[in-house]
């Protein structure tokens, strides 16, 4: 049943665009007592061979890293309630592109584009390698995106094209 819960929200998590890390912070933010209280909740009444057997040290922080693994993959399950949810608006994103990066990390390359817009405010986002590609610092960025149930702006994974 973990295994199914923690695949579902890494699918769900590849399938929508937020701004960077987005999701994750919503996650973070509204989800983590309530995931915390539940995981300490089994591990002290509903696991008492588990806790015997692993030790109260070596019990507890098996549980506060499943409780994080938990935490990390709900954030997949809050971009489809974001989708899905009621209250869905398109808006059109224009900003210009203000930095174009790559980020290496342990599983490869990410890369990110940061659009600010005429008031300053910049915003980023993850982007797959090809799109990446057509992009140029100083280009006009213009996508159709939504502002969905949890007010979080997203899309779907697809290319968009900038406009030059």
């Amino acid at each position: 049943m973990f295994g199914v819960y923690v695949i579902l929200g890494g699918i769900f998590l590849c399938t929508y665009r937020t701004l960077h890390n987005a999701n994750f912070a919503f996650a973070f933010k509204f989800l983590s007592i309530p995931i915390l209280l539940l995981s300490f909740y089994v591990y002290f009444f509903l696991m008492p061979r588990f806790r015997a057997k692993e030790g109260p040290i070596k019990g507890f922080l098996l549980t506060l890293l499943c409780s994080f693994l938990l935490i990390s993959v709900s954030s997949g399950y809050v971009s489809v309630v974001n989708a899905f949810g009621p209250g869905q608006r398109d808006v059109i994103i224009q900003c210009k592109i203000a930095e174009l990066k790559t980020l290496q990390h342990r599983r490869g390359m990410s890369y990110h584009v940061v659009l600010v817009n005429k008031n300053g405010k910049s915003m980023e986002f993850t982007v797959p390698p090809a799109e990446y590609n057509t992009f140029a610092v100083g280009q006009q960025y213009a996508a159709r995106w939504k502002i969905g149930s949890l007010g979080m702006l997203y899309n779907r994974q697809t290319i968009a094209q900038p406009i030059n």
